[in-house]
């Protein structure tokens, strides 16, 4: 600025006007950072809680002293693979009950679960398709 002829009072308010601007700019990232941590840690929180509530097996996934992200993670496939168990042993259930075979082809589904219908309507008012589970 010297070389420019910038006034010493001009290059002054240009360092006030350049260190404000980087303030606010840290002040939004540190904001931005805060929040993100705050909503991950919510999700991590109703995650160990939905684990402990449901009783599934957390344990082969979740490091307890790593990254809060690593141990969200974690917890999030400990979640799927115990929903996946459960959707699977719900299917074995009901292919059991209604007398399904074991392992039904595609062709097969819209005539079992037009039977399924018809014999669920009355035992289950009101209940999920069972389209949705097959």
């Amino acid at each position: 600025w010297q070389e420019l002829g910038t006034e010493q009072t001009l290059q002054q308010q240009r360092l006030e006007f350049l260190s404000e601007t980087l303030m606010s700019l840290c002040s939004r990232e540190i904001q931005t950072t805060e929040d993100a941590k705050r909503d991950l840690q919510q999700r991590h929180d109703k995650l160990r809680a939905l684990a402990s509530a449901y009783r599934f097996d957390a344990g082969s996934h979740v490091v307890e002293d790593g990254p809060l992200h690593v141990r969200a993670a974690a917890l999030e496939a400990s979640a799927k693979q115990s929903l996946s168990s459960r959707r699977d042993k719900l299917r074995s259930d009901l292919i059991e009950l209604f007398d399904l075979p074991s392992s039904p082809e595609q062709e097969h589904i819209p005539a079992q679960l037009a039977r399924l219908a018809g014999e669920t309507a009355d035992a289950l008012p009101g209940r999920v398709d069972a389209e949705l589970i097959l």
